[in-house]
Parts: structure tokens; sequence; C-alpha cells
């Protein structure tokens, strides 16, 4: 099925550097010619990764020593070209003829956001080019709470959607909640091709990727774990590796520095290559369930499982990861939270490798299932085609 012309409202471009990034990516990558991107975050870069962009970003970006320079520049700019945003307003006669340049009109949308951090610039965008029906797609909320009083343009964003999609379950409650038309649930997927493993020699070989730490959780359970049980993992497994791939190495435990190899942030066929060379994958944040990240679900995690990695996570209930565990199949993964079901654990995947090769087989079986990403862009672009046909917003 063929998407018509959309309209993708969201932070940045198909960066690698974040999941939702990513899942977009996975989802819409081959559409390039029927996709109209606006966004307003230059950080990741990611605008160079999309054709038919217009970035909203105001910021210049001075990478040289001379602040004051880059505040002269700055100035200066804006009297030759009228900034995107006054006061929290778009400028949207300067986005009018940005547009006026591409070949094609969208008659739909379709929108990504966490809440009011960023739901007023996804609004103003969406105001900007005729509200055109859109679908909501919400992986994550980082908000507190979901109120009138703290969150008016995000709540407002979910209910002038045609369809909200969800990540999980806590997510859709939260939408039903707040007002949402309609609901269902849309799980991460993977256009990576699951592929069957043996038991390789050497050492044992852990592999952690991703974001380690946010300014909202201070204290990470998941790593401090690690740090507890690693002095008998490394008696149980002699010559035991710490492998780690993503941007945030800097918040590695010291306690763990002398057996990380930090592989940086890879690209993916790189990345691919790290995880077949590991035998377990472990996801090395803790959400708490009184935490605005409780709704997160780290997109690594699928990864993994194709990989036919046996993946260890450890979370509080009532949190998107503990709900995701629920639906995998136990001889693959495993939820822990004392130090000893993590070595209880560990020894069960890599303590015998023909237990290893049939968990991995296990892991590899269900992810042709559950993360088939063709069925879910199929999906997608059906209902995308069919918010395309009903009458615009009028509110």
């Amino acid at each position: 099925m063929n998407l018509s012309p959309t309209f993708l409202i969201y932070r940045t471009g198909f960066a690698p550097t974040n999941g939702t990034s990513v899942q977009l990516q996975r989802l819409f990558g081959d559409s390039g010619d029927s996709l109209v991107h606006l966004m307003w975050d230059k950080n990741e870069a990611g605008e160079k990764s999309v054709p038919l962009v217009v970035n909203t970003d105001h910021r210049i970006t001075w990478k040289y020593p001379f602040k004051t320079l880059g505040k002269i520049c700055k100035h200066l700019r804006a009297l030759v070209i009228p900034p995107w945003w006054r006061w929290g307003k778009l400028n949207s006669a300067r986005l009018a003829k940005a547009l006026s340049a591409f070949p094609i009109r969208p008659r739909q949308a379709f929108i990504s956001s966490y809440g009011e951090y960023d739901a007023p610039r996804a609004f103003s965008l969406w105001d900007a080019v005729g509200r055109p029906p859109f679908v909501l797609y919400i992986v994550d909320i980082l908000e507190p709470e979901l109120s009138e009083k703290r969150t008016p343009k995000f709540i407002r964003l979910v209910r002038e959607a045609s369809h909200v999609l969800c990540l999980n379950q806590l997510i859709a409650g939260q939408m039903e909640r707040i007002g949402a038309v309609a609901t269902s649930l849309f799980p991460l997927c993977s256009d990576w091709e699951p592929s069957s493993r043996t038991a390789t020699a050497g050492p044992l070989k852990i592999v952690i990727s991703g974001a380690l730490r946010t300014d909202w959780l201070t204290e990470n359970h998941a790593m401090q774990l690690l740090v507890e049980v690693w002095p008998k993992l490394a008696r149980a497994f002699p010559g035991a590796e710490l492998h780690y791939s993503g941007a945030t190495s800097k918040y590695l435990p010291l306690q763990l520095r002398p057996w990380v190899r930090d592989h940086g942030l890879l690209a993916t066929e790189d990345y691919r290559r790290l995880l077949a060379s590991c035998h377990v994958a472990y996801v090395p944040v803790t959400y708490p369930e009184n935490n605005p990240l409780r709704f997160s679900m780290p997109s690594r995690i699928p990864d993994y499982l194709i990989s036919g990695l046996p993946v260890i996570a450890c979370t509080e209930k009532n949190t998107g990861i503990h709900e995701f565990f629920q639906s995998t199949p136990l001889e693959s993964t495993r939820l822990v939270w004392t130090g000893d079901e993590f070595l209880a654990a560990l020894d069960h995947f890599a303590g015998d490798s023909q237990r290893w090769e049939k968990a991995s087989g296990i892991a590899t079986a269900y992810s042709k299932l559950a993360f088939a990403v063709e069925p879910a862009r199929q999906l997608l672009f059906q209902r995308l085609n069919a918010v395309g046909l009903t009458p615009k917003s009028s509110t």
C-alpha cells in the first residue's frame, strides 16, 4: 500500500540518537516522496537524513570559542531573515513560502509528541498547514501529570487527533482518560531480519546500549545492581566483558570502567555486528512507577531479541518495560530485582551452550512475529490514508 502525501510533524529528523526517530525511520523510510517533514530541533542534525524538510529551529549552533561573536551573528541573521518563532508564535508566512517550493501538498498529518514540552510547537505547525486530519503517535509521556492546568496544549492535541497510536497500555489509559477520540496499541517494530545463531566461543560478553541517564532518573537501580553483582559475575565467568554502544558512556559507573569496552555511537551495521558477537543483553535503566519515565520502553530491546540475544531487565511494576516483558517468552527474557536473581538469570542463559542456543532461537522466532515492520507499516499507512479522507478540523 502506498502512502498518500503526509505531513510528518515531530521534533527532529531520522536521527539515530533517539528511539522515536529510529522507529519513524523504520516505518516511513521508504516513503520519502510522500512526506513533508516539519520539525523544530537542529541538535541531532536529523534534518540531513530526510528530503522535503522545513526545520523551524531558531537556534544558531556556534562551535567556536568566541561566544560574543556567535551572539552577534545570531542578531544579524534575525535582521536579515525573519525568525521562525517570536514570543512562541510561528512565522506562518515564512513556513508557507518554504512549503511552496515542494512538489506535494499533503491532506493528512502524522504527529509525534511527548507532552507539553513539544505540543505547542507541534500544534502551531499543524495549525499553520491548515489543520489536516492527523494521527498522533505517543511513545512516551514526559510529564508528571496530564491535566488542563499543567498540559493544556498536549491535551488539546490529543483531543484533536483522529486516532492516537500508543506504545503500551499505560499510555493508552492516559490518552483515554484525557479525552482521545480513538486509541490503539502500536508497539515497536524493526526492519532487521532475525538471524539464527549458534553459541560462540570465548568469554561471556554482555551488551548494554542507549541512554544511561536522564535528568529525571537520579537513581538507577538497574545500573547499581550491575555494579553490585560484577565481582561475583567475574568469578563465575572468567574474562567476562561488558560492551557499551551509545552516546552517554560518561555515565557508566567508575566501578565498571575496567571491564567496559566503549564502542560509542555505532552505525547500524556496526551495531548489528556488535550484538551478533555478544551473548546476553542487559537493559541498563530502571524506570520507577512513580516517575514520568515509567511510560518509556527502550527501543533497543527488540533489536536485542531480533539478534538472538537473551535479555535481562530490572524494573518496577506499572512501567512500560514491565508491561512489555509480560508478553515476551520467559525462555529468552527475565525480569530481575536482586543480585541473586540477576546471577540466576545469567547462569540460565549463559551457563550452558545448549540452553543459550535454545533461548536465542526462541528470541528470534518470537521477533519474526512481534516486531515485523511490514505489517505495522501497512496498518499505519491504511490508517493515515483513511484519516486523509475525513473533513478537516474546524475548531
